[in-house]
């Protein structure tokens, strides 16, 4: 099952990674950002909603969830960051990944309230 990105969440993802990048010294050439770059982040946010969305063919580990929220966070997909948390087990990961990502979660229900 494939999960097609709204156009609103592709200039959402981009967006924000322009905005990272605009203090950079170095210019990134825009074919490779748009060609290489975006294409990996949007992948990123379509498999945190595959999981969600419940398809079952992805079943990411404890790790590939952390990484997940951590990208939720920094591209404002609060919800989905924190709904991604219930998923990773404590034991499934190193203490001060679970403990890190523990901390990003709340700051999400944070920016949901």
């Amino acid at each position: 099952m494939g999960v097609r990105l709204r156009a609103a969440d592709k200039k959402r993802v981009s967006r924000i990674f322009n905005k990272m990048i605009a203090g950079w010294d170095e210019d990134l050439d825009q074919e490779v950002v748009e060609k290489v770059i975006l294409p990996i982040l949007f992948d990123q946010l379509r498999r945190a909603k595959r999981f969600l969305g419940g398809d079952g063919s992805y079943s990411p580990d404890g790790k590939e969830l952390c990484e997940l929220i951590q990208f939720c966070y920094r591209y404002e997909y609060y919800q989905e960051g924190e709904a991604l948390f219930d998923a990773v087990g404590e034991d499934s990961v190193e203490t001060a990944l679970y403990q890190k990502t523990k901390k990003i979660a709340q700051a999400s229900r944070l920016h949901m309230e």
